[in-house]
């Protein structure tokens, strides 16, 4: 019995191992196939480049077969794949072929070349065969095409006209010819730089410019125009640049025309050429081409100075720049898989990494930036933008839920908002009052003005109080029962003052809790704390009893020498940034409240600019820091540095805005989102798993009150209800959606090569089709064909076919093909079990008896967790051979013998010698006299 259970609990035991070494091989960031990195990048990333040797002057992208055409004038065209590599065989161009430039026409799948100051336009197929060469009646400058009509848009210095592709077989004839005349510059006039508006805009338009003035002009003619005739412009500016204008593009995305001249400017126009944009002296050459980024709303710049920059047009500024390419000649754009390749000394290609999306739209940048924290209700994102207007947005998508309406005069320096009561409460700073608004309307409607009398009040924070039903060990129950019982308001003053304010805004109690201004407060419902930071480099932590008549108690007070800017806490874990402008260090700081101990960490993990802001999240016990430095670090609760993620800009403001770890921050005038997918480690995700943290449901919208209309003649109403963005789709999200994943283009298109070789094969065993190969078989080469095969191919001097070289490959397999194998325990058991048999070090016979007769086969492929060995021979040495030496008998010889010799010695007589024969025989004689 005694020996059962022991066995029982040994099993035990060992599943319980194994369950535990599972669940941490699935966790562990060093092999989960999961996020592994330190640093999170968020825009483009160079993925390959390789090395391009001649006179290459264009490079193209063919979506129908998805690879990069590269152009050498004359000679031929040369073939990448989306990852760099390149692709056989290239296409060879005719004597006839003098184009300089390619675009792809995607809807007519074909290829339009030209060269600039030429009349003759080709239109090949995407293996460049050649349909039919035009002659323009005037000299191209660009080239456009418009896929709604199927048309190519022909631009000249001072005309304009268009073939329809539809028929690309047949002899094209170009139509809706225009002409164009700028009669105040005289007659040198013409379009210098140009750039197509699509038809989808509204109408078919081009944008042009000559010099610094700029133009909008129609592709349409009129009705009652005369065939002929200048077509007037819809839009003209004259100087328009400080230098001269030396690339436009026209962004489809937010309507901007982008400038680039001489003195490296960079500007955004609208199509009513008014200026959304300016950086001056972004490049300190002269911009040669703009091109549109393939993902997110933006573009790319080039110029003399060997820069290419990455911008944002949300941002209105750059976010990333390249000083390592050299020289750039052109420029292909991957917008299906986000990507981008660059042609000069390299084929530089760059895929995009999208860190955040595009979240919700405001009408400024945002000031205030907090999250609600009902354990039972989904979160609600309070948003408080630079013109006073505050929104309620939905967690999971950003939707407006509500919003509130004030005019530009009245300055908000912070807001509360209750879940429990469904008010927000708003502190004004010119007339020091707090504004009470009920969100359960749609705009938000005043409800109360609490007047204080007292010194300025400088923050607000609302604390809910409820009570949860929970287990006999204190865990919440499933489902969790709440009760709402009553909010308390606190407000911070100026004399470093605390008073506690009930919902009808009397003043229940005053405290005295700093020798200065009240900088922040911070409440914590699950450890019923409030957090106080005062000017005089104080935090104190206040326990909350809500139910007696002064509910706030002094729990801890924590002094620095250095100033405090901001706090939060998770749990008992309080966390504290130290970051000015004039500190050289800007840190963050963790304070244990239960063990009374400080968290630190190591100096070079913190933030090397100014700390924004900071937000916290009880759920997965983690927190997030926003700075200057373009970076948000994540941090847990020991202070740990968890990832870095670069974002390319600013973040100003910062909270989580779901329990999973959703982070929203504000740049620029909007809100962007990093899904908690894009930066949790494996380790944490395991953890919304297991404490099956729910994701939060979307909410209705509220029906609009059209009666309300405080405020309307100051503020734009409809703006405010119905905010869009001033660049729609700033930021998309190429994971999800229609847009397809670069890694699975380049897997189709991998496989679309070996289906296309696999035809091949088939059509030269059927006699089809002859072979075509660069090289002779191997097979057939002896070793001078290849030396010299090799020689050609690395440019090196051609070797003697004498010459051994030190890697004999075929040696080393001819060698070892003779040497047996067998697989190894240990690797077989790690194969079966997923961890190492060294635990069972104390019951080797626990040891199943499949790895001492596994059926894997020892031949073809076997996997890295199968271990295999060289059967080690046994050496028998040789026994030595042990000679028997006999052990030599001294004879002695009778006294008679001896007597005899000694009487023939004295007669001097002659001694005659015996032989051996006879000596043997007189022993024998003598031994069987002896016997007898």
């Amino acid at each position: 019995m005694d020996d059962s259970e022991n066995e029982k609990k040994k099993t035990w035991k060992v599943t319980v191992e194994k369950m535990r070494e599972r669940l941490k091989n699935h966790i562990d960031e060093n092999t989960f196939e999961g996020i592994r990195e330190d640093k999170l990048y968020h825009g483009l990333k160079l993925s390959t480049s390789v090395t391009m040797l001649g006179k290459y002057i264009e490079i193209c992208y063919c979506s129908e077969s998805q690879e990069y055409l590269v152009l050498e004038p004359l000679q031929a065209v040369y073939r990448y794949s989306m990852q760099g590599r390149p692709i056989l065989p290239s296409y060879t161009l005719s004597s006839t072929m003098g184009f300089t430039k390619m675009i792809w026409c995607d809807v007519a799948r074909s290829l339009a070349c030209y060269s600039t100051h030429d009349d003759l336009l080709w239109i090949l197929t995407g293996t460049f065969v050649l349909y039919q060469i035009v002659r323009n009646e005037f000299r191209i400058e660009n080239l456009a095409y418009e896929p709604l009509t199927n048309d190519l848009i022909v631009i000249g210095e001072t005309k304009v006209t268009r073939y329809n592709l539809d028929h690309k077989e047949q002899t094209l004839n170009s139509w809706k010819t225009m002409c164009y005349v700028d009669s105040e510059l005289g007659p040198l006039w013409k379009i210098t730089c140009s750039s197509l508006i699509p038809q989808n805009t509204s109408l078919l338009r081009m944008a042009a410019s000559y010099m610094t003035t700029l133009y909008v002009c129609p592709l349409e003619s009129g009705k009652d125009k005369e065939d002929g005739a200048p077509a007037a412009f819809l839009e003209r500016r004259s100087n328009a640049t400080d230098a001269t204008i030396t690339g436009l593009l026209f962004h489809v995305t937010c309507h901007w025309i982008i400038t680039g001249d001489q003195a490296g400017n960079v500007t955004g126009w609208n199509l009513k050429l008014e200026c959304m944009m300016y950086c001056e002296a972004a490049h300190r050459g002269q911009v040669r081409e703009i091109a549109a980024h393939p993902s997110i709303c933006g573009f790319v710049t080039y110029a003399d100075d060997d820069v290419f920059q990455v911008w944002s047009c949300n941002f209105r500024d750059k976010m990333e720049t390249f000083t390592s390419f050299g020289e750039i000649r052109g420029i292909a754009l991957n917008e299906s898989a986000a990507a981008i390749a660059t042609l000069g000394s390299k084929l530089n290609c760059f895929s995009m990494h999208q860190l955040y999306i595009f979240y919700a739209p405001l009408t400024h940048f945002a000031t205030i930036l907090h999250s609600t924290t009902h354990p039972m209700l989904p979160k609600r994102i309070v948003a408080c933008s630079y013109d006073n207007i505050i929104r309620i947005l939905s967690s999971p998508a950003g939707k407006q839920i509500n919003v509130q309406i004030l005019p530009k005069t009245l300055d908000v320096i912070s807001t509360a908002y209750s879940y429990t009561t469904e008010r927000l409460y708003t502190i004004i700073l010119k007339t020091g009052e707090i504004l009470v608004s009920s969100s359960k309307t749609y705009p938000m409607t005043f409800r109360y003005v609490w007047i204080d009398s007292g010194p300025a009040i400088s923050c607000i924070v609302a604390y809910e109080h409820y009570e949860e039903i929970r287990d006999f060990d204190l865990k919440p129950q499933k489902p969790r029962v709440i009760h709402d019982i009553c909010t308390i308001i606190i407000v911070g003053r100026v004399d470093g003052s605390l008073v506690v304010i009930d919902n009808t805004g009397k003043h229940d109690s005053t405290y005295r809790a700093h020798n200065g201004p009240v900088i922040q407060l911070w409440s914590s419902v699950s450890s019923r704390h409030i957090i106080s930071v005062g000017s005089d480099r104080c935090v104190k932590i206040w326990h909350v009893f809500p139910d007696i008549s002064q509910p706030l108690a002094v729990a801890s007070s924590v002094y620095y020498t250095i100033p405090i800017t901001n706090v939060v806490s998770m749990g008992n874990i309080v966390c504290m940034v130290s970051s000015t402008v004039r500190l050289k260090t800007h840190q963050l700081l963790m304070y244990d409240l239960t063990e009374r101990i400080r968290l630190e960490h190591h100096s070079l993990k913190d933030h090397t600019k100014l700390i924004m802001a900071i937000s916290s999240l009880d759920s997965l016990q983690i927190c997030a820091t926003s700075s200057m430095d373009n970076s948000i670090r994540i941090w847990d609760n020991q202070n740990n540095l968890l990832k870095i993620l670069e974002i390319n800009t600013k973040a100003y403001t910062i909270t989580f805005s779901s329990l999973r770890g959703d982070i929203v921050f504000g740049a620029a005038r909007h809100l962007y989102k990093i899904p908690y997918e894009n930066y949790l480690s494996p380790k944490f995700r395991a953890r919304i798993i297991i404490n099956e943290i729910p994701e939060d449901p979307e909410e209705e919208e509220l029906e609009e009150n059209i009666e309300y209309v405080i405020y309307d003649n100051e503020v734009n109403r409809a703006l405010a209800l119905h905010p869009v963005s001033s660049t729609p789709l700033g930021s998309l999200d190429v994971r999800k959606g229609d847009v397809p994943r670069l890694d699975l283009m380049i897997q189709e298109h991998m496989c679309d090569q070996f289906r296309h070789r696999d035809e091949d094969i088939i059509l030269i065993a059927q006699g089809l089709i002859k072979r075509n190969k660069l090289i002779l078989n191997k097979a057939q080469m002896n070793r001078a064909v290849w030396d010299k095969y090799i020689s050609d191919l690395l440019e090196t001097s051609q070797t003697s076919s004498k010459d051994v070289t030190p890697h004999n490959i075929w040696g080393f397999m001819k060698k070892q093909s003779n040497v047996k194998k067998y697989h190894s325990k240990p690797g077989i058991f790690r194969m079966l079990y997923g961890y190492s048999m060294e635990r069972f070090s104390e019951y080797p016979d626990r040891i199943p008896d499949n790895v001492e007769h596994s059926d894997i086969p020892l031949f073809g492929f076997l996997p890295n967790s199968i271990v295999y060995t060289n059967v080690q021979e046994k050496v028998v040495k040789p026994t030595k051979s042990v000679e028997i030496v006999q052990k030599k008998i001294k004879y002695e010889y009778p006294p008679e013998f001896l007597a005899s010799l000694m009487k023939d010695k004295e007669s001097n007589e002659t001694i005659v010698p015996l032989t051996l024969s006879q000596l043997v025989e007189f022993g024998e004689n003598l031994t069987s006299m002896t016997v007898i």
